[in-house]
């Protein structure tokens, strides 16, 4: 037998991921002053484990540190 999965269940899907996207975006622009003081790497390393501790999957999770992390100014090296 061959399933075939409903449309509006496969865009129920994509709302979801959207809104999954956005609260771990929001804890991770929470959590990102923490780790100012922190190296670039392992600051990405802290809060995608953070993220991950709290159930998001691995494409959220990646979305949501690049989003948090991303300088906003000038980088000074």
């Amino acid at each position: 037998a061959v399933l075939i999965e409903h449309p509006a269940a496969l865009r129920l899907d994509d709302l979801e991921t959207g809104d999954e996207l956005e609260r771990a975006t929001e804890i991770a622009l929470r959590r990102a002053p923490q780790l100012r003081s922190l190296d670039q790497a392992t600051a990405k390393r802290r809060l995608g484990a953070f993220l991950m501790r709290k159930g998001y999957s691995g494409s959220v999770v990646s979305a949501a540190v690049a989003a948090a992390l991303t300088p906003s100014g000038p980088v000074f090296r």
